[in-house]
């Protein structure tokens, strides 16, 4: 069984992502912000961690929160970040911090939710391949 976490402040972005990330042998937990999601980051092992940048108003550090706990916990979770700023400095930072990818909303003419779901897909394949090579190294 996958587990996956999708988060947003946003109720009707979180009910997308859940309905992006649900699939045959997936479990999908929401959180509608950033305490929440690190409680369920804490009780919970997640392989892909779904989470928008800012889940309070203007404050791009509450994403990464989310972002950083979980890959302090399990340095194998693949986390993609959400945010509907496209802001070159926030998306390369993201991705020094650790993230999978980093997805722009609102860009015309890209369906975001079918991005998350083959996202998802592929950071699933990305983590399965890492786990086989430390496996296969140890």
């Amino acid at each position: 069984m996958v587990h996956i976490l999708v988060v947003d402040n946003n109720p009707t972005l979180l009910t997308e992502l859940e309905d992006a990330a649900k699939g045959a042998g997936r479990d999908v937990l929401s959180a509608t912000g950033r305490d929440e999601a690190i409680s369920l980051i804490q009780a919970n092992d997640f392989d892909v961690v779904v989470t928008d940048l800012e889940l309070i108003e203007g404050d791009p550090k509450t994403g990464l929160q989310v972002l950083n706990e979980a890959i302090l916990k399990d340095p194998y979770t693949q986390v993609i970040v959400i945010t509907s700023h496209n802001d070159a400095a926030s998306s390369v930072k993201t991705m020094a911090l650790g993230a999978y990818d980093y997805i722009v909303r609102g860009t015309v003419g890209v369906n975001v939710m079918a991005m998350v779901r083959i996202k998802i897909t592929n950071a699933l394949k990305y983590r399965n391949l890492l786990i086989a090579a430390k496996e296969k190294h140890d």
